[in-house]
């Protein structure tokens, strides 16, 4: 999924403009991640997209420790997680502004950065959460 995959266009505008936007499927109402052309559930190619909250948890997560592309050396180490929204899907994010361990099963928000390197998404813990 690329900034300029037409699949995933919505996506991208929805992370710059602070917003969660996924697809959600016409024919079975399940929201899916990562946006492709068609239902992964059902294989439906009429789809709306829809404003989601981000909030879920944890689901899974690794932490970098090398660079893989070109991302600038300060930029390590980091964590990307899988989280489980709430609304259904799961989807990627970077742990940022999360003290210590990201540990599964951890209340987070999920939430879009439209940072000066790449539009991304990140994670914070969840309001409330202890």
């Amino acid at each position: 999924m690329t900034a300029g995959d037409p699949d995933s266009q919505p996506f991208w505008e929805g992370v710059r403009a602070g917003e969660l936007r996924l697809p959600s499927c016409d024919a079975c109402g399940q929201p899916h991640f990562p946006p492709m052309p068609a239902c992964p559930g059902c294989g439906a190619t009429t789809l709306t997209w829809a404003r989601f909250d981000g909030d879920g948890q944890v689901y899974s997560w690794v932490r970098v420790h090398r660079a893989l592309s070109g991302e600038p050396a300060w930029e390590l180490p980091y964590t990307i997680a899988v989280v489980q929204l709430r609304a259904g899907p799961r989807v990627l994010a970077v742990a940022a502004d999360i003290a210590g361990t990201v540990r599964i099963g951890d209340p987070v928000r999920v939430e879009p950065v439209a940072g000066p390197l790449r539009p991304h998404l990140r994670l914070r813990p969840e309001e409330g959460a202890a």
